[in-house]
């Protein structure tokens, strides 16, 4: 598949396009997938916060599990490719972080360990749960069909909260199981990588590597390597540098520090590193990646 093949969706306003629906909001909305007559889904890169949840059948009172939940966060793909012809029952909500701005959960959604997995962004859910998180959808929706004023933002912001925590909830559920599969190796090395990154800047800040990471977990730089590739298709390397560089190009956005003060509070001894690892990742400078999204979002 090419990177043609793949639709991107960078904002609310064009993921609400791509479906055919109106804008409510230009951060967030929350779709009913029951009111569309149809529901095609082709490999997307998103460039927004996106959790999805379809619900099973229903009549199966002996059914464990009745839903699924999927967490895509912005730079993630979702490879999933279906198309339905009729009414699906469950819910999409799209949000950017600038819905939190100014509120008390700006910097905050990055805490849910479920959008910095890559294969651990998906949760069943049991009836009671799947009625809890309906709940959480059915009360922002409501919010979204209200006029616009200055409590919005903080009202649907925190509606997102419970739904996050909610599911948080349900994830521990989901991986307190895993201690000794591989699987939870990826979700030690996510929460590591969320810990370093949380750090505040110093001098004795290093970027973490393979050695250093596998030797914390207590295992082989080469098991470590194995299974990193195994469960995500990266190296051990592209890996952690990916998840560095999205943090990076995150706070170059959102944020008015300068090009030094990022590359030193991600931990990087000089600036011209972090140009050079930056580019890598992205095919563009740290200044030519924030000049490029002023433009396109002014």
């Amino acid at each position: 598949m090419t990177h043609r093949d793949i639709l991107n969706i960078d904002s609310v306003e064009s993921y609400n396009a791509h479906l055919g629906i109106a804008t409510r909001h230009p951060f967030i909305n929350v779709i009913d997938l029951s009111h569309l007559g149809h529901f095609h889904h082709i490999p997307t890169w998103y460039g927004i916060h996106v959790i999805t949840c379809y619900y099973d059948d229903y009549t199966n009172e002996n059914q464990e599990y009745v839903a699924t939940m999927k967490f895509f966060a912005p730079g993630q793909n979702d490879h999933t490719q279906v198309s339905i012809d009729h009414p699906v029952q469950g819910w999409v909500l799209v949000f950017d972080d600038r819905l939190a701005k100014d509120t008390i959960f700006e910097n905050r959604i990055r805490d849910f360990a479920f959008f910095n997995s890559t294969s651990t962004n998906t949760i069943r859910l049991r009836r009671d749960e799947a009625e809890m998180v309906n709940n959480c959808f059915q009360s922002m929706d409501r919010e979204l069909n209200n006029e616009i004023d200055f409590y919005s933002s903080r009202i649907l912001m925190s509606g997102i909260a419970v739904l996050l925590s909610i599911s948080l909830r349900y994830y521990h559920r989901h991986t307190q199981n895993a201690k000794d599969t591989q699987q939870n190796i990826i979700t030690r090395l996510n929460s590591i990588l969320d810990d370093y990154l949380r750090q505040p800047p110093s001098n004795d800040k290093e970027l973490p590597t393979v050695s250093s990471i596998a030797k914390q977990m207590g295992i082989t730089p080469n098991y470590f390597g194995d299974i990193v590739r195994k469960h995500t298709g990266s190296s051990a390397h592209d890996y952690i540098r990916s998840f560095v560089m999205k943090e990076a190009r995150r706070v170059l956005i959102y944020s008015k520090l300068n090009i030094n003060t990022i590359a030193y509070n991600m931990g990087f001894k000089y600036p011209h590193h972090f140009t050079r690892v930056f580019k890598q990742e992205y095919g563009i400078t740290p200044v030519e990646c924030r000049a490029r999204y002023k433009q396109e979002h002014m």
